[in-house]
Parts: C-alpha cells; sequence; structure tokens
C-alpha cells in the first residue's frame, strides 16, 4: 500500500497529522527511494550494480540443502543395491 502525497495533505487538512510531519515523511520517503536507487553511499558496491553477496538468504536454503543430501543418499543406496556394493569401490 502507497500513501499519496494527496492522501497526506487530506491528512493534514483533517488534522491527523500536522505539517511538519508530512514534511517529514515526503523527506523520508524521497531519502528511501534514493537510498534504493543509488546505494547509502557513493562509492558502495551497490551503486556499481553489483549484487551483494551473502553467506546464507534464509532457511530455505539449509531445507534445499538438506533436501539435496537426502535425494543423493537415497540415489546412492537404490544404486548400491541394484548393483551391488562391490561393483561402486571400483568407481570410487
Amino acid at each position: 500500500m502507497t500513501i499519496t502525497r494527496d492522501q497526506l495533505d487530506e491528512a493534514v487538512r483533517r488534522d491527523i497529522i500536522s505539517q511538519t510531519q508530512r514534511d517529514n515523511l515526503v523527506a523520508f520517503a524521497n531519502g528511501t527511494q534514493k537510498r534504493a536507487r543509488y546505494g547509502d553511499d557513493a562509492g558502495d558496491a551497490n551503486a556499481q550494480g553489483d549484487e551483494a553477496m551473502r553467506l546464507v538468504g534464509g532457511g530455505n536454503d539449509v531445507f534445499v540443502t538438506i533436501g539435496v543430501v537426502l535425494v543423493g543418499a537415497g540415489l546412492f543406496f537404490a544404486l548400491r543395491s541394484v548393483v551391488g556394493p562391490n561393483l561402486l569401490v571400483l568407481f570410487g
């Protein structure tokens, strides 16, 4: 949901917020947009268009990794039961 300047002006007219609060909100929104567009710093890597490196983005990465390991282990044991345990030692 986005609040427009007209809505802020109406809120000032109805005495919901003061003119100073409206001006501060507009300045805050303009500053936030500028930082999001150009980065916090002029020399920031994000200002150059590079993506910020992150180690773990959230819990989903952990679950995907666990799922891949489980599928790999299941394939290994299924292959081992089909070809026999000694044949896999030759390829390892």
